[in-house]
């Protein structure tokens, strides 16, 4: 389950959402896809990416009752296909705004019991399919740190460099990749 939001630190902005329906509030494809294939739109501004191997089921669940601001989350089970990558993707508008900028990258976590691997958040630039990550807007993220019964909060600040501009179709791309064998019960969710 996957819960996630991205902010611009400056006093003028304090606690502006860059990310659209970080809070997967909105699915206007329904809220259950079953066996996403690869490049598979699902709730908006939210895409699943799995290297055209196996596929994935994405669902929005409520978590109300795990106070901590959201209402619902995505729920991305790898459920078929040999271990492979398979990201989970938001693209919002508005890069160039932030360029010579410092923003912090909040998302809230909670793994299934199929989950055996660590996950990456990325946040960059989309130039043709995949962007640029900006300076240390890349971090992993161990198994054991994601627990599987409540959810667990993650930050990471880091600055929007001017160079990645040259790079940017004028959209983040927000990412959330993990590798995983076939098998069910691999959740995350982002606000």
């Amino acid at each position: 389950d996957l819960s996630r939001y991205m902010n611009y630190n400056n006093m003028y902005s304090a606690g502006k959402n860059m990310i659209i329906n970080g809070g997967f509030d909105i699915w206007q494809r329904g809220t259950t896809i079953t066996a996403a294939s690869h490049n598979t739109y699902t709730a908006d501004q939210w895409i699943n990416i799995n290297d055209s191997i196996g596929s994935i089921n994405i669902t929005q669940i409520d978590i109300a009752s795990q106070g901590i601001g959201s209402r619902y989350a995505a729920r991305v089970e790898k459920t078929s296909g040999a271990s492979n990558r398979f990201v989970f993707i938001n693209l919002s508008e508005g890069a160039l705004n932030y360029v010579g900028k410092q923003v912090t990258l909040s998302f809230w976590l909670r793994k299934g019991s199929g989950l055996t691997s660590g996950i990456t958040a990325s946040i960059g630039t989309r130039a043709n399919k995949y962007g640029t990550v900006y300076d240390n807007g890349d971090f992993g993220i161990s198994n054991a740190s994601i627990n599987s019964t409540t959810f667990t909060k993650f930050t990471s600040t880091f600055n929007i460099t001017s160079a990645t501009a040259n790079n940017s179709a004028n959209l983040f791309e927000l990412e959330f990749t993990a590798i995983q064998a076939g098998g069910t019960g691999v959740d995350r969710k982002s606000t």
